[in-house]
C-alpha cells in the first residue's frame, strides 16, 4: 500500500490541459461482443457482466483460456437491444421468442449436469463428464429473453469435496435454432491490432452476423473517429448505430467494404450528439450485418471524442496550508427540512465564495466509512470500514500519512466519536484532539481549530476539523429551550440524550409523536446556526493569516439527512439516495466561484486534498483532482458509488442502481424520482447495462487489508450511545 509523495507536475503551475486538447474516450476496452446472438467469453478477465459467484479466470487449458466456477450457482448479466445483426426492433422488456437457447463449451471435471435458467425460468440442461470438452447446449425450457437486461444463472451441485463441477469457456445466447457446429469468436481473437500501409491501430475484428457494444455517457457535440478496414480482399457491410432508450436507433455510418479497404483505412468521423442539451447514457453499436466467406471488418482506433473548448486555461498548484472541514448531518442547499429553509449566513457566504459542487455524494451513509473514503481515496469496499465496529486497517495510507512523509504538519480536531481514536483515525496526525459528545459542548471543536490556527498561522500544515454539525446530542441552554417549538411541548426528547432517544423510536415509532418531530427539527435548525456561528469564526480566523490566497479550504459533509424520514435524524440503514447527497464548497487558488454541476465523490476530495499539498496522487487513490472539475466549462458525466455492508449505489447521470445483485436491484430515474421510489428497469434498458456494468468493475475491489474489530473500552461506549448507535454494555 506504500506509494511515493514525489511531486506532481500537476500540481506545481503547470495547466492541466491544452485549451485546443481534445477529450477522447476509447471504446475498445469495454466492449461486449456478439456473434449470432449474445456471447460471453468467460475465459477473459476483460469479460464485462460477470454478476455473481466466485470463480477463477484466465485458467490454460488445450490451447484456450477458461473460468473455473467455485460455488454452485453463477450468473452473468445477458443484455439484448435491437440487434442488428439478429432482430428486428422490439419493445423493452418484450419477450423474443419462445425458442431460446443458451450454448457454453465446457471441459467436464466431473460427471453431471447443470440446471440453466433465464430471467427465472427453466432453459434447460448442461451435460458434461469428466476430462471430456464439448459444446452443450439448453435448450425446449419455458424461458424466453426479453429486450434490455437478461440474467442468466447456471446451477451445479459441487461434488462431495467442494470440487468445481466443469471448466467453462463461453457461453452463447440466441433464438432459434441452435448449431451444433457453432465457433465462437473469442475476445482475444477479436482484440488486437493491424497494420495498413505502415499505420498500425487496436481493432476490434468482427465476422459476419457479428457486433461489438459500447455503453456509456456521451455529451452533447461527441464525436465518434476511427478508422474501418477488410482482412483481406472481399466484401462487408458495415452498420454503427447510436442507440437510447426511449428512441428510435440513430444510424452513424452504413457502409459497404470491397476490395481497396483491404488495403488502407477508410476514416469515420461522423457526430453522435448535436451540440446543446444534456449528456445522456446510450450505447454505440457497430454491426456487421453480411460479409463474405472469411472476411472480418477491422474496426481501428474507434473512440469517442468530446468537444475541445471545455477547458479553462487556469493552472494547479499547491497550497502552503490545507484545511479540511467536515459538517456532520449538514444540510445542501436542495435540502427541505418540514421546518423550512434554515438561514446559515457563514455557510452562504463560503457557497459564494467558493465552487459550490451541487450534486456531491458520501460514499457511504455511515460518518466513519464517508471519512475514510475522503482520507484514503479508496471505497468502502476496498478500505474495511464497510459495516459498524470496524476500525481503519493501519495498512491503509491515508492523505495525512502522504503530508507527514512529506515533512507537512497535521493536525485534526474531531467531536464524531465513529471516525475518532479508537476507531483508527488518529493515525497519521502529529496531534488529534478528539471532543466527546458526552461531556464537551459541540462549539469547542472549532474554537480549539482556531486556536491551533491563531498559534500556527505562519507554517506549513494539513488541518482537518471533523464538526458535529446539526447531529444530536445537542447542546441548547434551558433558557433557550424554552423557546422553541412546538409550544408548551411536554414529551421525553431531551437534547443532550437526543441521539439516544431518536435511535431508540426507530424501533418503537408509534410511540414517537409530531411534537416529537416538530421539537427535533427545531433543534436540529438551532444546532446548525450555533454551529454556522462557530465555521464563520474559523473561516474569518484562518483568512487572517492572508486571505485564502496561499490555503486550499474544503468544506463538505460526511452523511446526508433524510427530511421525510419517520424518526428525523436518526441513523440511517441503507443507501438512501437522500442520505448520500452532501455538501461541497472548495476554495483554493484559481478555483473559480460559482455552482459545479458535474457529479463527485468522497474519493475526489481525497484526491483534491493529495494536490492541494503538492503531492502525487497515489496509483491506488479512485478520485480525481476537483479543482479540474471546477475550472472546466463542459465535463463529462461519470459514476459515482456507495457502499455498505455489502450493498451498492451506483449514480450515473439521473440514474441509480442499487442492491446486492440484479435479482433485487432497484433501478431509478432520478430527474422524476429523488427519492428512488420507483423500479424503471423496463423503461430503460441501456442505462441500466451502463450501471451495472460500473458494478462488475467495483466487484472487483475487494478489501485489501486484514479488517480489525473496535475495542469498546467503557468511554467510547458511552460516547457511541450517546451519539445514538444504541450500544449497550455486556454485564
Amino acid at each position: 500500500m506504500g506509494c511515493s509523495t514525489r511531486p506532481n507536475p500537476s500540481v506545481d503551475g503547470q495547466a492541466p490541459a491544452s485549451l485546443r486538447e481534445e477529450r477522447a474516450h476509447k471504446l475498445t476496452d469495454s466492449l461486449v461482443l456478439g456473434h449470432h446472438g449474445f456471447l460471453a467469453d468467460l475465459g477473459e478477465a476483460s469479460t464485462p457482466l460477470w454478476l455473481r459467484g466466485e470463480y477463477e479466470g484466465g485458467v490454460e487449458l488445450e490451447g484456450a483460456t477458461w473460468a473455473r466456477p467455485s460455488s454452485s450457482t453463477f450468473a452473468l448479466l445477458v443484455p439484448w437491444h435491437e440487434q442488428a445483426v439478429t432482430l428486428p426492433p422490439h419493445d423493452a422488456g418484450a419477450a423474443v421468442s419462445s425458442r431460446v437457447f443458451v450454448q457454453a463449451r465446457l471441459h467436464g471435471l466431473r460427471d453431471g449436469r447443470a440446471a440453466v435458467y433465464l430471467n427465472g425460468k427453466l432453459a434447460g440442461s448442461w451435460a458434461f463428464s469428466r476430462g471430456e470438452t464439448r459444446v452443450v447446449v439448453a435448450q425446449g425450457g419455458a424461458a424466453e429473453l426479453s429486450q434490455g437486461l437478461n440474467e442468466l444463472v447456471v446451477h451445479a451441485a459441487l461434488g462431495k469435496h467442494k470440487e468445481s463441477a466443469f471448466l467453462i469457456d463461453w457461453v452463447h445466447v440466441a433464438s432459434g435454432d441452435a448449431d451444433p457446429h457453432y465457433a465462437a469468436p473469442t475476445r482475444r481473437e477479436a482484440l488486437g491490432s493491424a497494420t495498413l500501409n505502415g499505420d498500425s491501430k487496436p481493432i476490434v475484428a468482427l465476422r459476419g452476423a457479428s457486433f461489438a457494444r459500447w455503453v456509456g455517457a456521451i455529451a452533447p457535440g461527441t464525436r465518434l473517429k476511427g478508422a474501418l478496414a477488410l482482412s483481406s480482399a472481399g466484401s462487408a457491410k458495415v452498420v454503427i448505430r447510436r442507440l437510447r432508450d426511449s428512441e428510435p436507433p440513430k444510424v452513424l455510418v452504413e457502409q459497404v467494404l470491397d476490395a481497396p479497404s483491404a488495403k488502407e483505412w477508410q476514416p469515420i468521423d461522423v457526430e453522435v450528439e448535436g451540440v446543446g442539451g444534456a449528456t445522456e447514457i446510450a450505447s454505440i453499436e457497430v454491426s456487421v450485418p453480411q460479409a463474405a466467406s472469411g472476411v472480418r471488418v477491422e474496426v481501428g482506433d474507434l473512440r469517442l471524442v468530446e468537444p475541445r473548448d471545455g477547458v479553462v486555461a487556469t493552472q494547479r498548484r499547491g497550497t502552503a496550508r490545507v484545511v479540511l472541514v467536515v459538517l456532520g448531518s449538514w444540510p445542501t442547499a436542495t435540502t427541505q427540512t418540514p421546518t423550512g429553509p434554515i438561514d446559515l449566513p457563514n455557510w452562504s457566504s463560503l457557497t459564494q465564495r467558493g465552487a459550490l459542487f451541487s450534486r456531491h455524494r458520501a460514499s457511504s451513509t455511515r460518518e466513519g466509512s464517508s471519512l475514510a473514503s475522503v482520507l484514503s481515496g479508496l471505497h468502502p469496499s476496498e478500505h474495511g470500514v464497510s459495516a459498524p465496529g470496524l476500525i481503519l486497517p493501519k495498512d491503509v495510507q491515508t492523505v495525512a500519512d502522504l503530508a507527514r512523509q512529506a515533512s507537512v504538519p497535521t493536525v485534526a480536531f474531531s467531536a464524531n466519536p465513529t471516525a475518532g481514536p479508537a476507531f483508527g483515525f488518529s493515525r497519521g496526525w502529529d496531534t488529534m484532539k478528539n471532543f466527546s459528545p458526552v461531556r464537551e459542548a459541540t462549539v469547542q471543536t472549532f474554537e480549539g481549530a482556531t486556536e491551533w490556527v491563531r498559534a500556527h498561522k505562519d507554517e506549513r500544515f494539513f488541518l482537518m476539523v471533523h464538526a458535529r454539525g446539526g447531529h444530536p446530542p445537542w447542546d441548547i441552554s434551558e433558557r433557550d429551550l424554552k423557546d422553541l417549538p412546538p409550544a408548551n411541548y411536554s414529551g421525553g426528547l431531551d437534547p443532550r440524550r437526543a441521539g439516544e432517544t431518536l435511535s431508540k423510536a426507530r424501533s418503537i415509532p408509534k410511540h414517537f409523536t409530531d411534537a416529537d418531530r416538530t421539537r427535533a427539527w427545531a433543534a436540529y435548525a438551532y444546532a446548525l446556526r450555533r454551529e454556522d456561528d462557530s465555521l464563520g469564526q474559523f473561516v474569518r480566523e484562518l483568512a487572517k493569516v492572508d486571505d485564502l490566497r496561499d490555503t486550499t479550504l474544503i468544506v463538505t459533509g460526511d452523511v446526508g439527512i433524510v427530511p421525510h424520514a419517520s424518526v428525523p435524524l436518526a441513523p440511517v440503514d441503507g443507501l438512501d439516495e437522500t442520505a448520500l447527497s452532501i455538501p461541497l464548497v472548495v476554495i483554493a487558488p484559481g478555483v473559480p466561484n460559482g455552482v459545479v454541476m458535474s457529479a463527485s465523490s468522497s474519493v475526489d476530495v481525497a484526491a483534491t486534498l493529495v494536490a492541494s499539498l503538492g503531492l502525487e496522487l497515489p496509483k491506488h487513490f479512485h478520485g480525481e483532482d476537483l479543482f479540474l472539475r471546477a475550472t472546466q466549462e463542459q465535463t463529462s458525466e461519470r459514476p459515482v458509488v456507495a457502499f455498505d455492508r455489502g450493498t451498492y449505489s451506483i449514480r450515473w447521470a439521473d440514474f441509480v442502481v442499487s442492491g446486492r445483485e440484479f435479482s433485487d436491484a432497484r433501478f431509478c430515474f432520478t430527474r422524476v424520482d429523488p427519492h428512488c421510489a420507483s423500479d424503471v428497469r423496463g423503461s430503460y434498458p441501456i442505462a441500466l447495462e451502463a450501471l451495472l456494468g460500473q458494478l462488475v468493475l467495483l466487484r472487483g475491489m475487494k478489501v485489501r487489508v486484514a479488517q480489525e474489530s473496535v475495542f469498546l473500552d467503557p468511554v467510547t461506549l458511552d460516547q457511541l450511545t450517546a451519539w445514538g448507535l444504541g450500544v449497550k454494555r455486556k454485564k
